[in-house]
C-alpha cells in the first residue's frame, strides 16, 4: 500500500526547486514500455506545479526503468489518487 507523503513533499518544495522522477507502467502515449519522466517543481508556486519536464526515457521492465534513475533518490510514491499508470515516484 502506498504511503501518502504529500505533507513531506510540500515541506520539501517550499525550500525551492525539486526534481522528481516518475516511472509509468505502459502509459497511453507509450503503451509498449515503461517510461521514466523527470519533472522539476517549484515551492514558490502552488504545490504540485511542474515548472519543467525533461525528455522521457524508455525501458522494457520496471527494474530496467529503475536503472535509468540517478543514484541517491528515495521512493516516495505513488500517492493515493495518482494516475494508475504511475508505478513509482522518486525524489
Amino acid at each position: 500500500m502506498a504511503v501518502d507523503r504529500r505533507d513531506e513533499w510540500m515541506q520539501v518544495t517550499r525550500r525551492g526547486r525539486v526534481r522528481v522522477f516518475a516511472i509509468y507502467d505502459h502509459p497511453r502515449d507509450y503503451p509498449d514500455c515503461f517510461v521514466v519522466r523527470a519533472m522539476e517543481t517549484a515551492g514558490d508556486i502552488p504545490p504540485w506545479c511542474v515548472v519543467f519536464m525533461m525528455e522521457a526515457k524508455f525501458a522494457d521492465t520496471l527494474e530496467a526503468a529503475r536503472g535509468l534513475l540517478p543514484g541517491g533518490l528515495v521512493k516516495v510514491g505513488p500517492s493515493p489518487g495518482d494516475d494508475p499508470v504511475i508505478a513509482e515516484v522518486w525524489m
